[in-house]
């Protein structure tokens, strides 16, 4: 895994963390970003997808890590242009 951090448009910087760490973060109640690995985060054709448990928790919808990843790769991990698994990344004050 490529060491990466990315500055989205608020001035947040946001770091790649492992998918192990991701579910962790997850069930902590901690803002994960969702994107294709090959997709740079928070750019011109990607802004990725920012999620949390407790957002999921109060609609109603799936809070299952596994589940919600393997519903973003059918749906955003579609080709090798793109990537085939996501890349995860979290707010950089957060401690991991």
């Amino acid at each position: 895994m490529n060491k990466l951090s990315f500055t989205d448009n608020n001035g947040a910087t946001w770091v790649r963390i492992n998918k192990t760490t991701a579910n962790k973060m997850w069930d902590a109640g901690v803002s994960v970003c969702f994107v294709p690995c090959n997709i740079r985060p928070f750019g011109a054709w990607n802004l990725g997808w920012v999620a949390n448990k407790k957002d999921h928790e109060k609609v109603g919808s799936e809070t299952d890590f596994l589940k919600i990843v393997n519903s973003f790769i059918y749906y955003n991990c579609i080709n090798t242009e793109t990537g085939k698994v996501p890349a995860y990344y979290i707010k950089q004050e957060v401690r991991v």
